[in-house]
Order: C-alpha cells, then structure tokens, then sequence
C-alpha cells in the first residue's frame, strides 16, 4: 500500500493557555486500505507547556459511522513525559462550557473538514492519565499510535484527526488539526466518494433480500444531466440463478418523491418490487434514474449504479 507522510508545511494553531503550543508535527497514514482490515497511523505532536495541574490529552478522528471505531480501536502513546493509553471519551461528557458531548461540539465548531456527508463523525478519546505541566518544563514531544478497523464498504474520503484538550474543548486556537485523503477498496459495495456530492446514495448499504432500500438522488450532484423533476428509478434485478428482472414503468410506483434541499426519494422491498419468487434471492439490483423524456441520470463514469446484495 502507498503512503504519504505529512509534514509540517500546515498553518500550526498555537494554543497558549493550557498546554501552551500544541502542534500536529506529521501524520504517517496509508493513502489505500482493504474493507475490514486493520489500519495503523501514527500520529506525532509537540507541545510547548504552560503551567496547569491535571490536564487531559483529547484525539478525535473522523471517519465513516459504520466502522464504530470507538469500539474498534486502540490507542496508545509515547512521550518525553511517559508512555500510556487513550480511552473513549464517555458519552456523558460535555464539551468544556456547553451542554453538548465532544463529537457534537467538534462537529458543530470545526465541520467534518472537505467531505460532503453526514455519515462521517468524529470519535474521540482522551489520555487515562492527568498531567501536570509548567511552562519551565522544555518542549514535550509524542507519539500517538492508532489501530482501528475498516469498514465493510468501499469508500474515499478525507480523514480527520484532531488533538487539544480536556480544559478548553474546541475554542479558537486550542487545538491542531488535519485530514489526509484515504480510499478504502476491496468491498462488493459501490464506491461512496465523501469528497464530494453523492449523486445517489442506498440504504442499506448491503441489503438484503427483505430489507426496504432506499435511494436519494442528489440534484446538486447533478452536472451536465439535463432531466426534467419528475424522476422514475429505472432498473433491473439480477438474481442467484441469473435470472433478470426489469421495472421501467413510469408510474407512482416508480415514482421518486421530493424530500427538500432538491433531493429525491424512492423506498421499495425489492423481491416485491420486481415480483421476484420466494425461492429466488437477490445478487445485485443496476439502476439509474430518468424522466419521461429518456434522458438519464448516471454515474460520472456514464454507468448505471450498483447494490450488491449479501450472499
């Protein structure tokens, strides 16, 4: 797998009450990662004390929902001031000076940085341990080492990584910051680009044969696709026997329905919904949206999308 190794040409966010200066010095975190593997990152931060009595650490990464690093996960650290763990922050625990737990807070002060979907969100641990640090006390230098898991799916987005402090939370400069592009491959699933606007998006991400999918088109994703705002889902089912399965009917039935922000919607059990026999199970379902008119919404590539279907 191909790597970057970040170094230190950001802006560096000083923070001047707590810890004193605290910076990301450089990120060593692979650009590719399989579905359901181990990734290892490590992350390299100095701190300029100031003086303060116990003090916590805070690491926050962002990534997709799905891949529940909070539970999937370690931690650990080495510094000039001793080695030990990060744990999960509880989730009973807000923010220094609100009324919001850190994930919220953090996504609600800094975003979720050049990705486009609300399935990211930030995890965030703490150090087990309280410091006391004075600002006679020279430059401290660490190491945070992270193992967590992949998701299942294949994905692209821009990963978050985040540090401060448990006495200040996310006031302007208390903390550093930075993202790094990781694609994630392997999967049976489409690939979901967080980089930018989805134009469709499924639910379940892998269903099965009695779950209800659901499918939003993104008209704000929509470029160089001229169609008309009444869109039917267009599409074709394939079976564990080959067998295929074609819907393309302009009907209700078909029908999407708007949901605001210029987006639409359709829900279906898709063994029904293609009239398909109860001995019979699902392998795929290729789909694009269009209008009475014939004129199409397609993925980029000009491709029909995907739902792979468990096996």
């Amino acid at each position: 797998m191909k790597k970057t190794h970040a170094i230190a040409c950001f802006v560096i966010i000083l923070m001047f009450q707590i810890l004193g200066c605290i910076e990301i010095d450089t990120i060593d975190q692979p650009e590719t990662i399989n579905v359901n593997s181990d990734l290892h990152m490590t992350m390299n931060v100095k701190f300029q004390p100031d003086d303060r009595d116990s003090v916590r650490v805070v690491v926050a990464l962002l990534t997709p929902k799905d891949w529940e690093v909070g539970h999937r996960s370690t931690l650990t650290y080495t510094s000039d001031r001793g080695n030990g763990d990060l744990e999960p922050m509880p989730s009973t625990e807000f923010a220094l000076g609100t009324a919001v737990t850190w994930p919220i807070e953090i996504t609600n002060k800094i975003g979720i940085g050049n990705n486009f979907d609300k399935d990211l969100i930030w995890t965030v641990f703490r150090t087990t341990k309280r410091f006391k640090v004075s600002k006679q006390d020279p430059e401290i230098k660490a190491s945070v080492k992270i193992t967590l898991k992949s998701g299942p799916k294949n994905c692209k987005f821009n990963m978050g990584y985040f540090i401060g402090n448990d006495q200040q939370g996310c006031l302007v400069n208390a903390f550093s910051m930075r993202y790094l592009p990781l694609d994630v491959v392997g999967g049976l699933t489409e690939n979901t680009d967080y980089t930018s606007r989805a134009l469709s998006t499924s639910f379940p991400g892998i269903p099965g044969d009695d779950d209800i999918i659901t499918l939003v088109v993104d008209r704000n994703a929509v470029h160089n696709q001229q169609v008309s705002n009444k869109l039917f889902l267009k599409a074709v089912a394939v079976t564990n026997n080959n067998r295929t399965y074609t819907v393309e009917e302009e009907s209700l039935k078909t029908q999407l329905q708007p949901i605001g922000l210029d987006k639409a919607r359709i829900q279906f059990m898709p063994k029904t919904y293609f009239s398909i026999s109860g001995g019979e199970h699902l392998r795929k379902i290729t789909y694009y949206y269009g209008d009475s008119e014939n004129r199409k919404i397609l993925q980029n590539n000009k491709q029909p999308f995907t739902i792979n279907f468990c096996k």
